[in-house]
């Protein structure tokens, strides 16, 4: 079975990284909402596929920007993120994090969230793997402390109590 093997402590040890990864990250950008700026820009591009990659541009200190994210919170019309269309664009002026689509603060928090639940089930994977390995280990017989000859015909030994 799965959690038997070490191939669970491997897919364990990969969540609880990419989990601690991601409550890390997710403090970048809570520190940068302190600083964040918006700017309205326009979607330049939309890629499909498996998940869309929103392409925009903006306007910010005077200077043309462009960026990309995976999702668009923030749409200024009733036409939603399509191309062509306005959007509110986040960004930090001391150009620490990335442009999004989305507030620092929510980002943050979603990462957050993101990354916990990996961690939690990163654990439970753990969990999981000793509670079956211990199965494993006491149906295989392996922790009998008994010494005995354990025979049906062996003979039953009474002694008396002094």
């Amino acid at each position: 079975m799965f959690f038997e093997s070490r191939g669970s402590l491997i897919v364990a040890a990969i969540l609880i990284v990419a989990g601690c990864y991601q409550v890390f990250s997710s403090r970048s950008f809570a520190e940068a909402a302190s600083r964040e700026a918006s700017a309205v820009g326009v979607i330049t591009y939309v890629s499909g596929g498996r998940g869309s990659i929103y392409y925009f541009r903006f306007v910010a200190d005077g200077r043309q920007r462009s960026g990309e994210g995976a999702s668009c919170h923030t749409p200024l019309s009733n036409n939603g993120c399509g191309v062509g269309e306005p959007v509110r664009v986040y960004y930090d002026p001391a150009q620490i994090v990335e442009t999004a689509l989305q507030e620092y603060g929510e980002r943050a928090r979603g990462m957050l969230f993101v990354g916990v639940c990996f961690i939690l089930a990163g654990l439970v994977v753990v969990v999981l793997h000793l509670i079956f390995s211990r199965m494993e280990k006491d149906s295989d017989g392996g922790d009998e402390t008994y010494g005995g000859d354990c025979r049906e015909d062996a003979p039953l030994h009474v002694t008396p109590d002094a």
